[in-house]
Formats: structure tokens, sequence, C-alpha cells
């Protein structure tokens, strides 16, 4: 039955214990008329021996029909069920089958254990059950009889005490042990009134290994309770007593069974204030039927009761209904707008009958305005008739916008619950939704930190865009136009108030475990989420939050308080209003109407609640029914009884509160600050004891909201581990001798410190919002004895900063001592930044890549009280590596410069030489499970957000960054290794290059991340490398291949390369590096293996704000230059050693690369470090090479003069409609996929003017009809909308604009400047360079930017991918261009000085160097063309040199086709006929080609004589001038 659940939850852990079983049956007469006794007994060998097996699961099987129950003395044949005839007519036709459903899974049992954990001996695991709870939803309570029928194979009463056994909702059942370790008596009390009784229990019942069955009977007919064990009926203890107790049973006899059992049926302690009894419970069971005491006797009759009852709660499972949930009105609603759902569900049987519940996640129920609220749900009234519909009907209006889940459960009361989900997504007034798309708001997130400001953002809580956020956003914030209209529209994202819902568990049994409730095993810190005095404090649904606004009427002067103001400009109605003194207005008083336009107008409340979900995984949230109460005026001079300066705040508002009645779960006090009343703190909190917080802002900014409610919750501030005496300087174990403390601020990665992150793994552990039981395993304890044996376990943690993790492991707790506990977690820092620029260069700090992590907390006892107490440290392992020497302390012995990079990063380890323990991690990568919520990827580009200032410095504007941590979603391969010895010796290495044909594209070197829904458009932006096709070995690659080679038998467990912003590009993993290992082996018995090559990637990451130039930082810095070429690859061995190698790559040449290598191994006592250099060639032919020149057919990059003055006139570009050039005069660019067209032009300051004011911009070429084409306009970027730019355009689509470089742009009166232009096509991707300034400006052609300001991909991508590589079909300039696909009809008015066509991308580290290049040096070393023929003027002007390979030229075919090489001028004629235009051709051609020959035989000379360059390992690279000819390159790498 278990198995037929309609949706399942993960996989349940298997229970380890036996079931207990407590039965409540009726008493009653039996089928021939006698009255129950209690002669039946069971001695415990009986029991034990007669105890039939728990039934396997059964496929449906018919509903077993009631049966009379025999005469006394006759047999109980198999297939009857023991209800009495007169059942037949007491409970109807509805009920002519008797319900039974099974409280525990078939075969399964618990252990009910009382908690006593503190002893660090003692047992405390997932067996250890403290209470089991089965909801009273599915049970048969629908009738006037119940039975609960419970079997206990042991019942251990070794200790003088009473513990609970069952619990209900109108009584409880407890076992009252005798100092003789018996079984008594049975002890039953009502909940309301806790009279009781005390039932005498059968001798024997817990002897040895005896087993007791229990019977709890109720007819509500009759108005009897019966309680039966072994077969007989107790009758209270005699004495005055028993009087008492026999009007006990008559009133709990009296109860309707919904009455008796209430929500639940509890086995164990209801509640942590009373003990669970020491039991054994094999199996459960709850029918609505009467069965006699005597059932439950000795012998076989008590076996086939059990047998017939599992059988009876199996054969229902084939019993599901089908459930619907009709919306009306369908499709999206609105905020504010009713809905009317209606759920219907179908038995399918015509025996059963149907209860229905709707529960509304995210809803509180109307009019709620208690302390907590929870979710809006409405059941049936009662079970419907047999085998009809059943139907419930609900109205609701939604006060958020969202994504919500209306779950449906239906019950045949038979112990289990169909479930259907149903979505509901509700949008603000305006959202045009399904009718437009693109620009409705997108669903969904499930994190607020990417949307988040310290200070809100414009935005409404009910319309879509409003036009006061936009006034707002434009005017006050200044934000511009074209940013309001497209990147803001993320703030507008969804949020899936889904994660409310928890998670379905099959069966609806909840279990806390031993496990669950302690963090590390019997003994250490008690979760005090998980105890019953707490546990409300960090759960439940729409609790109360009330604001208390509160100021000063006495103030005069705006410098007597900290005046208050905000940019949604609520202070210009302050009653207390005051100015400034920059021209403006504040306020001395935070107002209630202050307060409800903050709520309406910044998010301030959406952001809040939504944090507060997100970091409990949906188990914690607010109602949006806030209170507001009107504000509060405190007295210059108020004295508080306790004369504290906190008081002073506090006092009044709080009898404010008081007096409105309210009781809220989070109150907030709002008041500015007063000069006369300065606290320690901008912000504080008393604890969960008070309930809530101060902040003297009028604006509570997000930093404070969620740490001060994470007082509320009762955690502590988060700080470092801080080692004791310490060092300043690495390596240094992180977990040596130190000191935890529970105050301060240091741990910048937990928001209990300051100010970005969130909840730290301890807190959330301690909240309870990560456990064990019913959403799978989450966390897994090591205790001392798995520590002390040696094994190697392998994990995947998923990250426990992402709700969508929730159901999956999150956290690794290890007792590493009886005072001690390690708490390991991932995280991911998914929110913050893809980095920062501060001056122009990239902040480490700000970067997610940098701060991700493995997170290790020390957890200790307090050394003064020896408790429990929250001393707790994050360990430092930058302490370890010194990878950010700038972050270590100051002094030894003091907490890290900056705690950003503290956690353990990919590819590196962690021993701790005391205990023995290795934590290595490999790498971050696939998940194993699924997730627990929706995965929706998204990204927000170039977005206003949370940039995680320090309090007091948040600004208004903020500022733009790229938040793409949602995109994916990654986990954390890490080996734990118990009893490892410590690493010897280093990792050694070298690297060298790799082919580019055996390297994996890196799309497929990435590791894996969970994408469970389409790409929305920015699929592609964290992957390096996305964009750009592999080149082909003829062309020239744009980022080095690289592999590495290692000493034979060295194994590795990961190896890591990362890009310049330590983003992990590629991994390979511990089983193809062995496989690459074994095959080197195996091949020959070198002493050396090598890795698989890796390309890396060629474009320098997406930085922050993405807006041109495309680097994100000044394009004139050296150190930002230098940045686009850094690489690294870490590393790691299973013993535990790892090294990293940081790669600086010069800019690229046609001589190839030069790498800076620096290497880093790290060692338990040292960290030593080598400088190499590395050479790598290019890898394609020489032109002059004998292969080349003697194989037919054989293509490799060259370059071809297209156009060139030579001293005379420039070619005019708007008069030249007839300078086009055809592909087949070019050189093949097929093989290579690659091109390159470099030109220089002149350009006076009136022709850029008029450029610059020509809205459709002026062309100056175009590649096959548009595709691409480059054309001069304005700029119309940010900041400079009027400059002169270059246009870049791919056809129809946007162009991509950029400004001109200085001192172009700033030419005056009719000065004349050069413009240098490199157009490169690389594969999928674009670059263009003006005067050597610039970069890859369209980096995926199968997704280019819809707007000019932006370079990110901002819509879908072409399904198809880019379009496919071909070669030029024709190159046009100027006037030959007008009126090309998405190009400008008019020409430049600019002269052509020279161009010149290459078939490979022209590297960076060259481009200087081509555009001042002689003719010697474009032919040796960039490969142009040499003629056979001269050069001759066309009829345009035109002085043109075709250049095509000599064995070509000879065949009279150009360089890259059949065509002949001819002027560009000549070939018109040519293609038309015409013998006299050939001829003259012919006879120019060959007067050049004799002059040409002997000129390039002298410079072939002279270049083989002066050209050189040399590589060292160990030493700089000395490069000869590329004038002198190619450079010779050789390779050094040494192990």
């Amino acid at each position: 039955m278990w198995a037929q659940h309609r949706q399942l939850a993960p996989p349940g852990r298997t229970f380890r214990v036996l079931v207990l079983i407590l039965a409540l049956l009726q008493p009653g007469a039996t089928g021939n008329g006698e009255a129950l006794d209690g002669d039946a007994s069971l001695t415990a060998p009986d029991l034990l021996e007669s105890l039939p097996p728990l039934p396997p699961a059964v496929s449906p099987a018919p509903l077993l029909r009631v049966q009379a129950w025999p005469a006394e003395g006759s047999e109980l044949q198999d297939g009857q069920l023991p209800v009495q005839a007169a059942q037949q007519q007491t409970v109807g036709a509805a009920f002519a089958s008797p319900r039974v459903a099974s409280l525990l899974p078939p075969g399964q049992g618990l252990m009910l254990v009382p908690d006593y954990f503190d002893d660090d001996a003692a047992a405390c695991t997932d067996a250890e059950v403290l209470r089991a709870s089965f909801p009273a939803f599915s049970l048969p309570t629908g009738g006037q009889q119940l039975a609960l029928l419970f079997h206990l194979s042991a019942l251990d009463c070794a200790e003088n005490s009473v513990g609970a056994l069952l619990g209900l909702g109108a009584a409880s059942l407890s076992v009252a042990c005798t100092a003789e370790g018996q079984a008594a008596e049975l002890v039953l009390t009502a909940t309301d009134t806790d009279a009781s009784t005390r039932l005498a229990l059968p001798p024997n019942s817990t002897d040895g290994n005896g087993g007791l069955a229990l019977l709890l009977s109720l007819d509500q007919q009759t108005g009897s309770l019966a309680v039966c064990a072994n077969g007989q009926l107790l009758v209270p203890v005699g004495g005055s007593a028993a009087a008492g107790s026999s009007e006990l049973l008559q009133s709990l006899g009296g109860l309707s069974p919904v009455e008796l059992v209430g929500a639940a049926v509890v086995l164990g302690a209801r509640s942590g204030s009373e003990p669970a009894a020491r039991a054994r419970v094999d199996a459960a069971y709850v029918a609505d039927a009467a069965f006699p005491c005597s059932s439950t006797g000795p012998g076989e009759a008590q076996a086939a009761l059990l047998r017939l009852l599992a059988d009876a709660a199996a054969a229902s499972s084939g019993t599901m209904p089908q459930l619907a949930v009709e919306q009306q009105p369908g499709g999206d609603a609105t905020v504010g707008q009713e809905v009317l759902l209606t759920a219907t569900a179908a038995p399918a049987s015509a025996d059963d009958t149907a209860r229905l519940r709707l529960t509304l996640f995210g809803l509180p129920p109307p009019g709620c305005r208690a302390t907590e609220c929870g979710d809006l749900a409405v059941e049936s009234a009662a079970d419907t008739a047999a085998g009809q519909p059943a139907r419930l009907t609900v109205t609701a209006a939604y006060p958020r916008a969202g994504r919500y889940i209306a779950r449906l459960e239906a019950t045949v009361g038979r112990g289990w619950v169909a479930t259907l989900d149903h979505p509901l997504i509700v949008r603000k007034a305006g959202d045009p939704g399904s009718s437009s798309p693109a620009e409705a708001a997108p669903c969904c997130r499930v994190s607020p930190e990417v949307v988040a400001m310290q200070e809100g953002r414009p935005i409404s809580d009910a319309e879509y865009r409003s036009g006061t956020a936009q006034r707002q956003a434009t005017g006050q914030l200044g934000w511009s136009d074209d940013y309001w209209q497209h990147e803001d529209r993320e703030a507008e994202r969804l949020f899936d108030y889904s994660s409310l819902a928890p998670p379905i568990v099959d069966p609806p049994l909840n279990i806390l475990t031993c496990a669950a409730t302690r963090l590390a095993g019997a003994g250490s810190a008690l979760l005090f989420g998980a105890s019953d005095e707490l546990a409300s404090h960090s759960h439940g649904h729409n609790k109360r939050l009330a604001l208390l606004p509160a100021g000063f009427s006495w103030v005069t002067r705006a410098n007597q308080i900290d005046c208050q103001e905000h940019w949604t400009g609520w202070q210009e109605a302050s009653p207390q209003r005051l100015p400034n003194g920059r021209g403006g207005t504040c306020s001395a008083a935070c107002t209630q109407a202050g307060t409800l336009q903050l709520l309406r107008e910044t998010g301030m409340f959406e952001q809040y609640n939504q944090a507060l979900i997100a970091a409990s995984y949906g188990q914690l949230s607010l109602s949006a029914d806030v209170a507001v109460l009107p504000e509060v005026y405190i007295p210059f001079n108020y004295t508080s009884p306790s004369n504290s300066t906190f008081a002073y705040y506090e006092d009044l508002p709080l009898q404010a509160l008081e007096a409105a009645g309210e009781d809220p779960w989070m109150w907030f006090i709002l008041a500015p600050l007063a000069l006369h009343q300065v606290p320690p703190f901008r912000a504080w909190s008393g604890g969960r004891s008070a309930g809530g917080a101060v902040v003297t802002q009028c604006y509570p900014t997000m930093y404070y909201a969620v740490h001060e409610t994470g007082h509320r919750l009762g955690f502590r501030h988060a700080n470092m581990y801080r080692l004791q005496p310490g060092s300043a300087s690495a390596p240094v174990d992180p977990l040596g001798p130190g000191e935890t403390t529970t105050d301060g601020y240091s741990d910048r990665t937990d928001v209990m410190a300051c100010c970005r992150g969130d909840y730290g793994l301890y807190y959330r552990l301690m909240a309870g919002w990560i456990g064990q039981g019913s959403r799978g395993q989450e966390r897994v304890v090591l205790g001392a004895a798995e520590l002390a044996t040696p094994a190697q376990r392998r994990f995947t943690l998923w990250p426990f900063d992402r709700p969508e993790s929730r159901g999956n492991l999150l956290a690794l707790t290890i007792r590493r001592s009886a005072d001690e506990v390690l708490v390991i977690g991932f995280r991911s820092a998914p929110h913050w930044q893809d980095l920062g620029i501060a001056g122009g260069n990239v902040a480490p700090a700000d970067s997610r890549h940098n701060v991700r992590g493995l997170s290790v907390e020390l957890v200790r006892r307090d050394p003064e009280t020896g408790q429990w107490e929250d001393h707790r440290g994050l360990l430092d392992f930058n302490m370890l590596t010194g990878d950010w020497p700038d972050s270590l302390p100051a002094t030894a012995g003091d907490f890290p410069r900056d705690s950003s990079f503290a956690l353990l990063k990919e590819g590196t380890a962690w021993h701790h030489a005391a205990s023995g323990l290795l934590l290595a991690f490999e790498a971050v990568g696939g998940c194993e499970g699924s997730p627990g919520l929706a995965l929706h990827n998204h990204s927000a580009m170039s977005f206003v957000g949370f940039g995680g200032e320090w309090p007091g410095q948040e600004l208004p504007a903020g500022k733009q960054a790229d938040f793409t941590g949602f995109q994916g979603l990654e986990c954390a391969q890490l080996v734990l290794t118990t009893q490892a010895p410590p690493p010897q010796g280093r990792l050694d290495f070298s690297i060298e290059p790799g082919l580019t044909s055996e390297a994996a594209p890196v799309a497929a070197q990435r590791r894996r991340s969970l994408r469970m829904q389409p790409g929305d458009g920015s699929g592609g932006q964290l992957a390096a490398g996305d964009g750009a096709a592999a080149a082909a070995s003829c062309g020239v690659p744009a980022a080095p291949t690289l592999r590495l080679r290692l000493p034979a038998g060295q194994q590795l467990s990961s190896v890591v390369w990362r890009d310049a912003l330590n983003r992990t590009v590629a991994v390979q993993s511990g089983a193809s590096l062995a496989a690459a290992a074994a095959a080197a082996g195996a091949a020959s018995s070198a002493a050396t293996w090598t890795t698989p090559a890796v390309t890396l990637p060629a474009l320098y990451p997406f930085a922050e704000s993405s807006h041109d130039p495309a680097a994100g930082c000044d394009a004139g810095l050296a150190s930002c230059q230098l940045a686009q070429r850094r690489y690294s690859v870490r590393l790691l061995a299973p013993d535990g050693r790892h090294s990293v190698a940081a790669i600086s790559a010069a800019p690229p040449t046609l001589a190839g690369t030069q790498l800076s290598i620096q290497v880093k191994h790290y060692e338990p006592q040292q960290l030593t470090q080598e400088r190499r250099s590395l050479s790598l060639p290019l890898g394609w032919p020489s032109a002059d090479s004998a292969a080349a020149a003697s194989a037919p057919g054989v293509t490799f990059p060259a370059g071809v003069v297209l156009y060139n003055a030579s001293g005379g006139a420039e070619l005019a570009l708007k008069d030249s409609q007839d300078a086009v050039v055809t592909g087949s005069s070019l050189p093949a660019s097929g093989c290579s996929q690659q091109w390159t067209l470099s030109l220089q032009l002149s350009l006076t300051s009136t022709a850029l003017a008029a450029a610059a004011a020509q809205q459709q911009g002026q062309v100056l070429l175009s590649v096959d009809g548009g595709l691409p084409s480059l054309s001069l306009g304005p700029s119309l970027l940010p900041g400079t909308p009027a400059s002169p730019a270059l246009w870049l355009r791919w056809g129809g689509a946007a162009p991509r604009r950029v400004v001109l470089p200085h001192p172009l742009a700033g030419l005056q009166g009719s000065q004349t400047g050069t413009l240098r232009l490199v157009l490169v096509r690389d594969g999928s991707r674009l670059g263009l360079w003006a005067n050597q300034q610039g970069g890859w400006v369209v980096r995926d052609l199968a997704c280019i930017p819809t707007r000019l300001s932006i370079t990110y991909c901002n819509h879908t991508p072409n399904p198809a991918g880019p379009p496919p590589f071909r070669p030029p079909a024709s190159i046009a300039l100027g006037a030959a261009a007008a009126g090309a696909a998405g190009a400008p009809r008019q020409a430049a008015d600019a002269g052509l000085a020279w161009a010149r066509y290459y078939s490979y991308a022209l590297p960076e580290g060259d481009l200087a160097a081509e555009g001042a290049a002689g003719e010697q040096q474009l032919r040796s070393y960039f490969r142009v063309q040499p003629a056979e023929g001269g050069s001759g003027d066309g009829s345009a002007g035109l002085r043109t040199v075709l250049v095509a390979p000599p064995k070509s030229v000879s065949k009279g075919s150009g360089g890259g086709g059949s065509a002949p090489a001819l002027p560009i001028p000549l070939l018109a004629a040519a293609a038309g006929g015409g013998a006299a235009a050939a001829a003259a051709a012919a006879a120019l051609c060959c007067c050049w080609r004799r002059r040409r020959q002997r000129r390039r035989q002298e410079e072939v000379e002279r270049a083989r004589a002066l050209a050189g360059l040399t590589a060292e390992s160990g030493s700089s690279v000395k490069s000869a001038d590329v004038s002198k000819g190619p450079p010779e390159y050789t390779a050094v790498s040494a192990l």
C-alpha cells in the first residue's frame, strides 16, 4: 500500500527497529451474546512464537467482506476478520467492510526510547525513536466505532518510571514500571483534565523477551471505552480510585472517534516534557470495527488477527482516488483577485468514501492576526456516500505576486493519502502574463538576494512596473530609462512560494529520532529547532510581523539626531520634517504613513520575508498582513526604569504594542538615532525571549533586518576560529590550538556577522531546518567510532545556501571529541555577484567564484560552563594555503583581515594530524539525486542589486553587477578519510603543450550542472569558451591547449582548470585520469604519463555590468589586460597532496604564445614555489615548407593585400561603388573557420562629426552582403550618446557599438586622424579592434544582444546554434557596401590607405606589428601570399595588389579558388569575357612577378639570418622583433 502513493517523496530510510503496535479495540458483546472477559492470557514465549512474520507488500486485492465472529471456542479461519455481526446494522452500508490503516510501513518497526541522551556513551542514531506521529486525516475515524491495536515485542522496565506509549487528542496511555522492573500498570490520562486511571496489566507482561498486545476499543453508541492487553479486559485498580476511573472511561467512551483521536495518533511521548516508554513496536493498526478482547489472546487467534489486519491494510492500497483541481477564472490570477478552486476526488471502489483537504500554502486564514496563522486549509465536513465523488470548493485572494501551490489531499480512511499539487501563478496588476511573455514578469526564483538592495528598490507591491516606481528609478536614483525598461525587469521575477509546501511523506508518518535532535550524537548540542519548547520560534508559516515607528517631537535641528530620509521621499509628508542642509528634507521621526509607503514602494517586506523562506527551506514565513502602528514620540529626557540606553528606544513603543493588543512573532522598532542617547549598536535584539529588535533607521536595511531576526531565532554572532598563539603567515593548520567565541563579526560569509552572506550552516542546523527523516537524509553524523576506524567515504554535498537542495545531503557533522564538533557543508554563494571592479581592477572579494567552497565550522562547549552555548568558529583555510596573502591576519593570533576567502576550495585538501582526518575537496560537479524544489535557471546581468555594503555605507543607487549564480546548480564532491597518514612530500608535475586535435571542447570538459528546464537565454554566459567553436588545426588558436605530465604511478583525484576569475571551466575526474595513466602505462614503459589535453577559454569572462567595453574594466589598464590571459590548474592526489600552477599568457602572436608559470606546492610544514616559462609554438605549417609547396590542394593560413595606396591617392569610400572583392580571389578559410580584415582609414573631424550626427550611420564595409557589416555612427551608449562610434552589425541584428578611442574622437577643426581597424571572425564570434583597443564584441552569433548597450545574451539563443561558418563570398568597401543587409545606405566619408585579408584570426599580440609591417614582414611573418605579377590602377582609382601562392599563380588560379589572380578592377572584365582585358592583366602580372621574386629571395635570406626566439625553464623569454622574420619557439618543461 505504501508504494501506491500518487506522488512519491524521495525514498525513505529503512527503519532499523521493530514496529511498536498499539491498538484501540472495541469492547462489547461477542457474537454469541456473551460478555467479554479477561480469561485469555499469553506468556511471553508463546507470544514470540505465535507472532506472524510482518507481511510483505502485496498487490491490490478485493476488499475483505465482514464475517461474523465465530462462537466462543470455535476456530478463526484465515480470511475471516473478527468483527461483530451486529456491526452491519450499527455502522450502515457505507461501512460494510471495515477500513484498516497500518500506522507503520510493512515489515518495519520502531524502537521507542526516552530522551535521555546527555550521556556521550548512549546510542543516538535514527534507530532511537522519541516519538512517531501519524496524522488522523487518513485514519478511519468517520464512523462510531474505533479499534486501535498495537503489538509490542519488547517493553523494557529496567527503571522505576512512567513512560508514554500512546498519545491521542483526548487521552494518553503510559506504562508504569515497578522497582522490580515489571510493567505493572497502564496509566490512562485525559488530556483536558489530567484525570487518570491506573489499569493493572496481566502478570508477566514484560518478562524476558515477552510481548504485549494492546487493544483500545471505542463504541460511541454504547458510550464505552475498553482497554485490553494480551486478550484480557483491563479494569481499574481497586479502591476509591476505581470509581473515578470508571467515570473517566465513561467520559472518554462518550466521545466520537474523531474527538478521541484528535489531530494525530502519537506513538511515544507527545512532547519533550515527558519521557517515552522503552518499547519495541512491531505493528500498529487503526480500524473502524469492533474486535473482542479475546482476539488478542494467546495462540493462533492473535497471529491470525495480525495477518488479517496486515492483509486488509495492504489490499486497500489499490483504491487510489482520481484527483482534480479546477481553477476559475483560469490562467494566471492577479493580486487581490478572488480565485475559486474546486477540488474533486472520485473513489476507485464503490465501497470507499472519500475525505478531502485543500491547503493553500502561503495564504493565511482570512482575518487571522495571531502570532502564527499557518496556511489556509479546508477539509470536507464528512465522508461522502460510498463510491460517490467528493467535492470541495475554496475561494481565496492572494495579497502578493508569485507562484503558489494549492495541495489537494484525498483519503478513503485506510492510512494513505493521494496528493495533487495545483500550481497558481499570481501576477501584479498590469502584468501582461502569457498574453505578452516578453513583457511579463518572468517566472521564477527561490532566492531574494539577487533583487535585493540594502535600502530597497523602486518596485510596487501590487502594480507591475508602476509609474511611481519608474519615476523614482529614473528621477530619484538616476537610473537610465534603457536600464529601467530592460534590465530592471529582473526585479519583477516572480518568487516561487511553492517551497512553503512541505515534501510529501509516504507514508504520512512523522518520526522524531534522537539523531534528529542532536548536533552530532548523544551528549552533543541539542538542536533547539527540534525541541518542542523552542521549535515554534524557527518554524511556522504566516507569522505576524509588527513595525513600530517612533521618533522625536523635540528636535529643532537636523544635527540633533540622525535625521532620516529616503529616495522614496516619504519624509516630505512627515509631521516632523526638517531641512537636511542640502536643499532637501529629512524627518525626525519614523511615521506610520511613511512606513506604509515604504512597504508599498520598495519591496521591503518581500525581500525580508523571502530571505527567511529561502534560508529555512520553506519552513518559516511571515504574513503579508503586517501590523504598522501609529508612531510613538519619545521625550528628550525620558528615563526608563532600567536607566538603559536600549530601553530609551524600546519602552514606549513596546507599551504601545501591548496596548494595541498585538502579539507578533517579530517586531521592529524603527526610530532615528538620538545623538544624546547613542547605543553601542545601530541595531540590536534581546534575542529569542525579547521577540523583536530595534533598528535606528526608518527603513530597516536588508542586512539589519535579517541579522536581527537571526537573534530572534536564537542565533549568536558569527566569528572565525582564532588560532592561539597563531601565525600571520601560511601554512598553518586552521584547526590548531585556538579559541571560539560567541561574539564578534569576523565571519563575513555569515549574515550573523556582516554583511552580504546568509545564515551559516551551523545556525541552520540549530534552527532545525536541516534534519533527518521525512525530507530525506539531509545530514550525516560521524562519531568517535567512525573516526577511530580507517575508512574512506565519498560524499556529494548539495549547496546548503540553495533552497532547492532540500531533501538531499547538506551537512556532515563530525564528533571530534566529547567537547568538539565539526560542521561541514558546501557554500556556493550564488547571490554574490560575478565579480567586482574597484578602480578599474578586479576586486577578488566581490567574486562568488573566489568565495564558494567547503565551510568547516568548529563548535565547542563553553570552556567555563561546560555547556553547548554556540561557541563556534569558521576555520580559515587561507591559513593553510596562503592563496590570499592580503587577507591573512595582520598580527599573529588575530582574526583574518578578510574572511571572504576562508572556505576550502575545490582541488585542495586538508589533513588534521591530531585526528588523522583527511578532507579532500575534489571538485564542484554533478549532483546525486534530484532537487527538492523546481530549479529555475536564471541570471541577472548588468543589474542594480545587492552589493553587500557595510552598514551605513549603503548606496541608494547601488551599482550594476552581473549575478549568474542561479544559472544552474552544482554540488561538492569530496572524500573523507579517517585515520589517514599525513601527506608526504609534494605533488610534482609539469605543464606542456597539448594538441588541439586531442582536446575536448570546453563544453565537454565542463562539469555537469543541474538544469531542470530550458535555458532562458543566458545558459551559455557562465561557460568560458561558449560561443566560439574549437579552432581547427590550420587556424590560429585563440587560447592555449595544455596538458600535464606526471611521474609514472602518480595517481590523481582531480584536476581543476580555472580562468582569470577563478571560475572552474574544466574538471578532469579521477576516473578519467586513471584511464589516461593506465593507457600510458600499457602503451610503453615510460617514466611519465600525461593527462588529456584541455583547451582553455579565450574570452575574458563577462564582467561587472556587462557593458561595453566587453572586458568590463578599463581597457587601457595593463592589469586589466593581463587578467584576461590568466589561468590556473589545481591538482589533487588521493593522499591529500595538492599543487597549483598560475599561468599567465603573453598576448598571442603568430610565432606562438609565451606562458609564465608559477607553481605552488602545498605541504603541511611549508609552501614551496617555483617559476617556469613555456613557449607554445603555433603548430601550423610554414608557408615555405616543402610539404606545403608540393602537396596539391593543401591549404594553410595566408593573407592577401586587397588595396594599398602605396603613397598614391587613398580610396574614397563614399565614391567606391565598384570596390567589391569576390571570395574566389581570397585565401581559403574553410579549414581554419577564421578570417581577418585589417585596414587603415583617414578621417577628418568634420567627417566624424557628420557620422556621429547621422542616426542611421555610414557604412565602411560589408562581408557577404552584411554578414557582418562595419559602419560609423553615433554611439547612443550611456554616457557617450553623441560620440562617434563603430557599429558592428550581423544582418538585421542590433549593432555592437564601440566608442572610438582618443585622440581620434577628440579631433577638432580640420584635423585628420588615422583609424586602424581590425575585424576578426573566429568561428561563431566577432572581434573588433580600433587603434589596438577593443575585444570580442559579439561573443556568439547564436545569440546577439538585441540592444546596443549590452554585451550579454538577453534572449533565447537560436536553438539551431550559430550560423555555420562559410568563407566570405564577397567583401564590399564603402559605397559598394551601402544598403547591404542591416547596413546604412550612405557610405562614410573616409579614405582607405590600405586593406588586407587573412584566412586566419590575427592574434591580439600582432595587431600593432601588422599595421606597421612592411612588405617583407607581411610576406614572411604574416604569410601574405607573394604575387606572380604586378599591380595596376583601376577605373575607380584603385591601386590593388592581389597575392596568391606561387604554385597557384603559375596555374592561373587565385589563392582561394579558381579565379585568375587579377587586380580588383579587372575582375569584372575578366568575369564577363574580354580577351583584351585578360591579356593586359597577364602582361601586368608577368612583369610584376619577376621583380617580386627577386625581392622575396633577398628578404627571405635576411629573415632567416636575423630570426630567433629562445625559451628556457626558470628564466624569462627574449623575443626578437617580428620585423626580423618568424621566430623559432622551443618548448621546455621539466618535472
